[in-house]
């Protein structure tokens, strides 16, 4: 298994000064509008948010930082065969070739990958 990304240009949140001088709930209601409409693409996570099993669900990920942006560079391997996966990747902007015994599957937006890590 080989991972790459073919993307874009972004500003990744630590890069934005501004942002670490916000008061934690509106960095939290930030965060939430940035990440849980692409979390929600997932089926378990858009099932799991609207279920009302635990209606801040989504909130306490992101709360907790399990939520945060990885800004990957055109070619970057995230993971490369026998090597286990250690998170799960949603794919925001461009598209990610998956490698799997010599066939490489082209993920675009709004597709996730390596969620067996989880």
């Amino acid at each position: 298994q080989v991972v790459t990304s073919v993307t874009q240009h972004r500003l990744s949140e630590s890069s934005v000064q501004l942002l670490t001088l916000l008061p934690s709930t509106l960095e939290i209601e930030l965060r939430a509008e940035v990440f849980v409409p692409m979390l929600t693409n997932h089926p378990f996570f858009g099932t799991y948010g609207v279920s009302g099993a635990d209606p801040h669900a989504m909130y306490n990920l992101i709360r907790r930082r399990a939520v945060t942006t990885l800004l990957l560079q055109a070619k970057h391997e995230v993971f490369t065969e026998n090597e286990v996966a250690e998170y799960m990747y949603f794919v925001v902007t461009g598209c990610v070739g998956y490698r799997f015994k010599y066939k490489t599957t082209l993920l675009g937006e709004r597709r996730w990958f390596s969620e067996a890590s989880l």
